[in-house]
């Protein structure tokens, strides 16, 4: 919303701001690793994506985060949830992950790439496509 963002990076950083940016503080991921995408579906539930497969959820806007099990080592490079429960996750070698529990469980889905997928974008709950490297551009219809 206007108020609230958050930004991911380096070493585990999360940063959230309350008020639009102006001053952010930083919250604890529980891990060094690299991670690479957030994303909010209210202002208290959003999940992280990162380095190794690794998945971050909260239900409390950033005050703890919660690993969650994505099945895959790849690292996750951008993150999607079209509510509550339906998300999904794209990155190295062709990886798409799709939940429809909220992350309690990731299922690998067959990629028809083994390219980086760097980006996701929805224009409803089950329209969507996944972009990568070299110029692959995947659509969903489901």
């Amino acid at each position: 919303d206007a108020s609230n963002g958050w930004a991911v990076g380096m070493s585990g950083t999360i940063l959230h701001t309350k008020d639009g940016g102006e001053n952010w503080e930083l919250q604890d991921s529980g891990t060094l690793n690299l991670l690479n995408d957030v994303y909010f579906v209210s202002g208290k539930e959003g999940w992280i994506v990162g380095l190794s497969g690794m998945i971050l959820h909260t239900e409390d806007g950033g005050k703890t985060w919660t690993p969650q099990l994505s099945g895959t080592r790849y690292t996750l490079a951008e993150i999607y949830f079209a509510d509550e429960k339906r998300g999904w996750a794209v990155g190295d070698f062709g990886a798409i992950l799709h939940t429809i529990n909220g992350g309690r469980t990731w299922t690998l889905q067959n990629s028809p790439v083994e390219y980086e997928l760097t980006g996701l974008s929805f224009v409803q709950h089950d329209i969507g496509w996944a972009i990568g490297k070299w110029g692959i551009i995947l659509r969903y219809a489901g």
